[in-house]
């Protein structure tokens, strides 16, 4: 949140046009509210902050609609976090604990001490877990002091609340000029996974009857096709992804997938090729792509020809998955991924795999370590993050991405980028794990 001045609301482009003592009424409006709010950080009550865009609707009242989203409230889950981030400053800032009896914290006195902010924004406060602090965390603590100040309202504490956005938003800058940190993984490490990945899928494939699908066997092909799609089968198959977006793809041409009102994308069967064709690319809007299954990856091309039958059977619309939200074919993919690829046993079952630490029964069965205990966010067994060292990792759609990006000549990766409708500049985005193509 920042500090609302006239000329930033009469700039903004989102504001309706009004007049000089309007903005000025508006502005007087926001100030004396936040003044006469009584700010309890322990008792999670707190004013409500706006940009100068969010208090301007063209009325001097709140905002009449009930759903407008820039004029909600702070949810409990936010307010808990920056309760959180406020009592580790003090403690680190004062070497006291924050308390409802301890007057200085409700005071805010304390935060208007920036140097020592500067210097507890950095400080560890588990050693034995972590050896300095991060960025997002180092910015986190400077923003909420910031937001204290700016609740506060008193002059100093609006003035110190500039400097600890322009020191925030300064960090934010450096940390994202900063190279994302190597994996250690090298493109022999990545071509042996996915050679075992595509193992795997070929011996799945093999204990499934494509002649007569049971009710068994529909299932196992839909858990099938979702990974199967993303990595291929045959072991000389291209070695990029076919596509993410065969979740929305139809055996019928120009069907309106429901859920996403949007134009499906189309299996085309002829009678010695199976084509992907892409209407509109997710990353190059407007772009299309016809991609060659059968080129590509000819025992998905067989797969898929197949079970044609089975789509059309249980689906009007003849789509390859059931009908769908996004979100609900991300998790199907990833439930998918986990079952049929995970290679072998966790080496870290009931333990975070930050602080190493085994979980412990905390209140109401919460798992507790280290970690929860200093305020941050337990990393369960085999999440995203446990990586090459772990083996046994979670998100293996992302990790492929990035590997399918870097194997392979800069010639090869161009042809693959012109294959699925993009650029090799927006498939290296797609390699970052961000969104797909």
């Amino acid at each position: 949140m920042c500090r609302v001045n006239s000329a930033s609301i009469a700039t903004d482009t989102h504001a309706p046009t009004m007049n000089d003592e309007t903005i000025a009424a508006i502005e007087a409006q926001y100030h004396q509210a936040i003044r006469d709010h009584p700010l309890n950080v322990l008792g999670l009550d707190w004013p409500k902050l706006r940009r100068p865009r969010h208090i301007c609707h063209g009325v001097l009242e709140a905002c009449v609609d009930p759903k407008c989203k820039i004029c909600l409230p702070l949810s409990q889950e936010t307010m808990e976090g920056l309760r959180g981030y406020a009592c580790r400053m003090y403690k680190l800032m004062t070497n006291k604990e924050a308390t409802d009896n301890t007057d200085d914290f409700k005071a805010n006195a304390w935060t208007l001490d920036y140097e020592s902010a500067v210097k507890a924004a950095s400080v560890v406060i588990r050693t034995n877990c972590f050896s300095e602090v991060g960025a997002r965390e180092r910015i986190e603590r400077i923003r909420t002091l910031a937001q204290i100040c700016d609740a506060d309202h008193r002059p100093a504490h609006i003035e110190m609340a500039a400097h600890y956005r322009a020191l925030a938003e300064d960090w934010e800058k450096q940390r994202k000029a900063q190279p994302p940190k190597s994996t250690g993984e090298t493109k022999a490490d990545a071509t042996a996974d996915l050679k075992r990945i595509r193992t795997t899928l070929r011996t799945e494939l093999e204990s499934i009857d494509v002649d007569e699908f049971s009710a068994r066997d529909i299932q196992r092909t839909e858990q099938l096709l979702y990974v199967a799609t993303l990595f291929g089968l045959g072991e000389d198959d291209a070695f990029c992804p076919l596509r993410t977006d065969f979740w929305r793809a139809s055996y019928d041409e120009n069907v309106t997938v429901p859920k996403l009102k949007k134009t499906g994308n189309h299996i085309e069967i002829t009678e010695n090729t199976v084509w992907l064709r892409v209407p509109q690319c997710a990353k190059e809007q407007g772009n299309t792509a016809d991609i060659n299954v059968t080129e590509d990856s000819p025992l998905l091309a067989n797969l898929l020809r197949a079970y044609e039958p089975v789509a059309r059977k249980r689906s009007e619309h003849a789509l390859l998955f059931p009908d769908r939200s996004r979100t609900a074919h991300d998790g199907c993919r990833g439930r998918a991924m986990r079952t049929l690829l995970r290679p072998g046993p966790c080496p870290h079952e009931n333990e975070c795999t930050r602080c190493k630490q085994s979980f412990v029964c905390g209140k109401n069965g919460r798992r507790e370590c280290d970690c929860t205990r200093a305020g941050k966010r337990a990393r369960p067994e085999c999440g995203a993050y446990c990586g090459t060292a772990c083996g046994h990792y979670t998100a293996i759609d992302c990790r492929h991405k990035r590997v399918c990006t870097e194997i392979g000549s800069v010639q090869e990766r161009n042809e693959m980028a012109q294959r699925m409708g993009t650029t090799r500049q927006s498939l290296q985005c797609y390699g970052g794990g961000r969104g797909t193509v």
